[in-house]
């Protein structure tokens, strides 16, 4: 069976592994096909761009307060956090250049945060969560042929209540 984390992840692959050309309002990328999002964290992209990865970050867990001043035994707060890199193709008219990678980013990343606040719950798996875009960078990177690419990375800041024991 799997844990609630591995589910919680599950659920964010699933959110953003869509092609986001087709939503509403429509987004720029595709990460629908095949190997397009991954769980696991990967340092540089492993197909041609645009691709994600998903990672777990940190597990935070304390006890929970009954409202009346008490602590008991078997509740707790979750707090999970996770890591999300995305890299993004700078293609057509744009030429492969610092500031263009930073824009393929800024859109990847906005396609990413658009998915992931459209179920607040994923799927019933969190009481809600939070979404920052941490980073941009304009790095260069290439995979094979493909033109440079833009990096965007997001964290998901989850909140989840667990009950244990007696």
């Amino acid at each position: 069976m799997a844990s609630s984390v591995e589910a919680i992840l599950d659920r964010v692959v699933a959110d953003i592994q869509i092609n986001h050309t087709t939503q509403s309002p429509a987004g720029d990328f595709d990460l629908s096909g095949t190997d397009a999002v991954k769980l696991g964290r990967y340092a540089r992209p492993w197909v041609v761009p645009p691709c994600a990865c998903v990672w777990l970050d940190a597990v935070d867990s304390s006890r929970q307060s009954d409202g009346m001043g008490g602590v008991p035994l078997r509740y707790y707060s979750r707090t999970i956090k996770i890591g999300i890199t995305g890299w993004a193709p700078v293609t057509g008219t744009l030429l492969d250049t610092p500031d263009n990678r930073m824009r393929v980013a800024t859109r990847l990343a906005d396609d990413l945060m658009r998915a992931l606040e459209k179920d607040r719950s994923l799927n019933a798996q969190v009481l809600d969560h939070e979404v920052t875009f941490e980073t941009i960078d304009g790095e260069d990177v290439t995979v094979g042929q493909a033109t440079g690419a833009g990096i965007c990375q997001l964290s998901i800041t989850a909140y989840k209540r667990v009950t244990t024991g007696v």
